[in-house]
């Protein structure tokens, strides 16, 4: 049987290599399409925060020896408010501008570059010294700012939180969460353009938290007073009129006067701050 159904075996196995090679190819390219849709950034061809997680803590963190490596999470201030005004295809070439700046400025071998969301980037940088590494980062920071202002004619600043990662760990999922809180504390705050997240900021935001709670629970007409500062003509030294102010009386405290810099930046977030406006408008007209 073999004998005479040679040639038609043959053909048949040959046939059936073909059909494999084919699907293996097909499997292969479907792969291959995964895993761009996985670990690469659909809008501009650089890598995804799924791509810097995975690919660091498998091989890059594991590999370190005297090298350190730290996360920078990095955003645009005034981008949205850009990206209103210039529209979204305006928008998106300055994010592809960035996005080209960073990856020039990074090692391909052993530090990564990705893009977080929105106007967000997120870096996996090597370093020695972190006096050095700093000095790189406000060098990136200018760089960045300078391209900016060319591309747009706008000044806008570019923001980093930043989480140095301890030498005996490679959960980069917490060093990513950890490099964003510092970013999203330093816009709420206002304090600097790069801040760094470390057991001095935890405290600051553990007080933080600490407030909010308290400013939650507080009885604005309870826990608030209006005080009045006199206003003087100079000429007569006479009293013309007096400059309502509003202060709060930390129930927490014994009754300690707190000045608007302890609760306003809070209420203006919660939009609550119009309440304290109809308190003081009350008391004045009391």
């Amino acid at each position: 049987f073999l004998r005479s159904h040679s040639v038609t075996i043959i053909l048949i196995l040959l046939l059936a290599v073909v059909v494999v090679a084919l699907v293996a190819y097909h499997m292969i390219k479907d792969s291959k399409k995964i895993q761009k849709l996985m670990y690469k950034d659909t809008g501009m061809d650089i890598w995804n925060l799924n791509y810097l997680i995975y690919h660091g803590m498998l091989k890059l963190l594991p590999e370190r020896k005297e090298q350190k490596y730290a996360v920078v999470c990095l955003n645009i201030s005034q981008f949205r408010r850009y990206n209103i005004i210039y529209g979204w295809v305006a928008g998106q070439k300055l994010l592809e501008t960035v996005a080209g700046i960073l990856v020039e400025n990074i090692s391909s071998e052993n530090e990564i570059c990705a893009r977080n969301q929105g106007d967000r980037f997120a870096l996996l940088l090597a370093f020695t010294e972190a006096e050095k590494f700093f000095e790189r980062l406000r060098q990136i920071e200018t760089l960045l700012e300078d391209n900016i202002y060319q591309y747009t004619e706008n000044r806008m600043t570019v923001q980093m939180g930043v989480y140095l990662i301890p030498a005996d760990s490679d959960d980069l999922r917490v060093a990513v969460s950890y490099a964003n809180q510092a970013l999203e504390f330093m816009k709420e705050s206002r304090l600097s353009d790069l801040m760094v997240y470390d057991e001095q900021l935890e405290q600051m935001m553990k007080q933080r938290h600490e407030r909010e709670k308290l400013l939650e629970s507080v009885d604005i007409h309870k826990d608030f007073v209006t005080y009045y500062q006199a206003k003087v003509d100079i000429r007569n030294e006479q009293v013309i009129g007096a400059e309502a102010l509003v202060r709060f009386l930390d129930p927490s405290a014994g009754g300690l006067v707190r000045s608007p810099g302890f609760f306003v930046p809070y209420y203006e977030q919660t939009g609550k701050v119009t309440e304290i406006d109809f308190f003081v408008l009350e008391c004045v007209c009391r």
